[in-house]
């Protein structure tokens, strides 16, 4: 068979136990000391960034966003008002003009 395996692109990962912060400001700060230490303490390192997971999230009641088919906020009555509310608005203005 011709089809074969290899490795390559080796690299290190860190991943520090931020779980617990709950604060993306906090663990940001965290990860830049992390990095900070390893480009002062580390030989070799040609790349050292910070990684991160983006997540589209309610401010109001946290959760993941959702919407309908009109833009709509799904997760809780406080998103829809708050869009409503906007929305109503933007209606108005276009009605006005």
């Amino acid at each position: 068979m011709a089809k074969k395996k290899i490795r390559k692109d080796y690299r290190v990962v860190v991943r520090p136990e931020i779980s617990n912060y709950h604060n993306s400001n906090v663990e940001q700060s965290f990860c830049l000391k992390i990095q900070e230490q390893i480009r002062r303490h580390v030989d070799g390192v040609e790349q050292c960034y910070i990684g991160y997971t983006e997540q589209t999230i309610c401010e109001f009641c946290k959760s993941g966003w959702e919407e309908d088919e009109n833009g709509q906020p799904l997760c809780c009555n406080r998103a829809i008002e708050e869009w409503d509310k906007l929305h109503k608005t933007n209606k108005e203005d276009a009605h006005d003009r």
